[in-house]
């Protein structure tokens, strides 16, 4: 309440951001302010009277050992994605709101937040919340909802067109935080068109980082059958202070939530998917669309596959450390519009490089002549080292924000980059710190002996590149190098 209570003292002389002073946005010595509390608060126990918070860590699917805390119990689960630059102590209160309503909490610490590590920069924060979500489900959680504030808002919104929760709830979440929140880009306006979860919005009007245009026009663009946004008054401030009343401790809007999770999430048995439009590994992927067929990719390296389209050139995508094909469907379904056969599969670690050129071989035997293998960070990665094996078939790579080091393989890929003869298109960002803001792009490049770069501003990293400002360029590049193998 005390909390509540500061924030509407500051209201009545301004309208309150996302903390104030803790949003990139405001003046640096209030920023400066703030990321030192976080830092502080970062070396003592994050508790809050009254909720029995369990603390744990989990790992990623790349290795990072993050932390968080559990609250609750029971098979309705909520991933809580905190505000920028703040750590997940500043949910502590509605996560004991949440608990006592029903819904198992899973709060945590994005990379580089808090008291989760840092290696290699900010970033993957998508990555981030598909292993939160993994661990709740690990924990009994049946179906999992995500609830994000501020930034957090906004990769509740991205992260919901990738992994498909059960609900998606964005307060305050930015249209895109490119340039806001540094290391991180969310951009909630281009990934909406993928959600198909139920969607809940809420803003308050006079948000000086949001306004409620743009939460409607992100709104607009989720393709989810049921969407809703709320517009408050300014007083309700910004994030997750939206939940803290004025006279009693809790808005109306926490009641509003806590009844969407548990609504969408609910603890009975989960409904019947709907009937697969594509096969494994694509059976779960709602955005596939139809025409994809299984591909064999049998032997030792074979892999769990499947093909779209039809041409004398073929086009294998390896998966970013989240392993999902589904992220690849978009742009798979574009280039087989354009005349291209393509081809999807599902990773086994360790395996990628083989794998990748397996599948190859298998789009090979279904009529392309040629191979040209397409990867995202890890998979960019994999795309390369296959290169430097030079296996027959593959005409050419395109490596989207290649890493020379990864945190499970972290042996450096430039030496074998002089091994690779075939033509490469290189891309990535100027901003993107999980390349060493371009460096490990620019580094490859000059190794490599037939290689263009394309280099661009931001920090988008591996298939965020298709969904940020630079989509088209992207897009277009990569068009550009597979017609000049033809």
């Amino acid at each position: 309440m005390r909390r509540r209570l500061a924030l509407l003292a500051v209201a009545l002389v301004a309208v309150a951001g996302c903390g104030g002073g803790s949003h990139p946005a405001a003046d640096k010595r209030a920023g400066s302010t703030a990321a030192g509390a976080s830092a502080s608060a970062a070396k003592r126990p994050c508790t809050e009277p009254g909720v029995r918070a369990q603390a744990i860590r989990f790992r990623t699917s790349d290795g990072v050992m993050l932390s968080g805390a559990v609250v609750g119990s029971g098979p309705i689960g909520a991933v809580l994605i905190h505000e920028y630059p703040r750590d997940y102590c500043g949910w502590l209160p509605y996560s004991g709101y949440l608990s006592r309503h029903g819904v198992r909490v899973l709060l945590f610490d994005l990379r580089c937040f808090g008291r989760s590590p840092c290696p290699g920069g900010r970033g993957h924060a998508i990555a981030d919340v598909a292993a939160a979500m993994a661990e709740l489900r690990r924990r009994g959680a049946r179906r999992v909802a995500l609830v994000g504030a501020s930034m957090g808002g906004a990769i509740a919104v991205v992260a919901a067109a990738r992994l498909h929760p059960a609900a998606v709830v964005d307060l305050s979440g930015e249209r895109d935080t490119t340039g806001l929140t540094p290391g991180i880009d969310a951009n909630a306006g281009a990934a909406a068109d993928g959600v198909t979860a139920p969607a809940l919005f809420a803003v308050a009007r006079g948000d000086r980082y949001v306004s409620p245009e743009d939460m409607r026009a992100v709104a607009r663009r989720v393709r989810s059958a049921t969407r809703r946004v709320i517009v408050l008054p300014a007083v309700a401030g910004h994030g997750w202070d939206l939940l803290f009343g004025v006279q009693t401790k809790w808005s109306p809007l926490a009641a509003t939530v806590a009844a969407f999770v548990r609504r969408h999430a609910g603890g009975g048995p989960a409904p019947t998917p709907p009937r697969a439009t594509a096969p494994d590994p694509l059976d779960h992927c709602e955005a596939a669309g139809p025409g994809w067929r299984p591909l064999e990719a049998n032997g030792a390296t074979g892999a769990p596959a499947a093909r779209l389209g039809s041409g004398r050139v073929g086009v294998v995508f390896a998966n970013d450390s989240i392993n999902d094909p589904c992220s690849w469907s978009g742009e798979a379904r574009t280039l087989a519009a354009h005349g291209y056969a393509v081809a999807v599969f599902k990773a086994s670690r360790g395996l990628e490089p083989d794998q990748a050129v397996t599948v190859g071989a298998a789009l090979r035997d279904a009529g392309a002549r040629r191979v040209v293998l397409v990867g995202a960070s890890v998979g960019a990665r994999a795309v390369l080292q296959a290169g430097a094996a030079r296996p027959r078939g593959v005409a050419g790579l395109v490596a989207l924000s290649a890493e020379r080091t990864v945190t499970n393989s972290p042996g450096d890929l430039l030496p074998d980059m002089r091994k690779v003869q075939v033509p490469v298109l290189s891309i990535g960002s100027r901003g993107d710190p999980l390349t060493k803001y371009g460096r490990d792009t620019r580094a490859i490049d000059r190794r490599l002996a037939h290689d263009t770069m394309l280099l661009v501003s931001g920090s988008a990293h591996g298939v965020e590149l298709f969904s940020g400002r630079h989509a088209p360029r992207v897009r277009s590049a990569i068009l550009r190098f597979l017609r000049s193998l033809t």
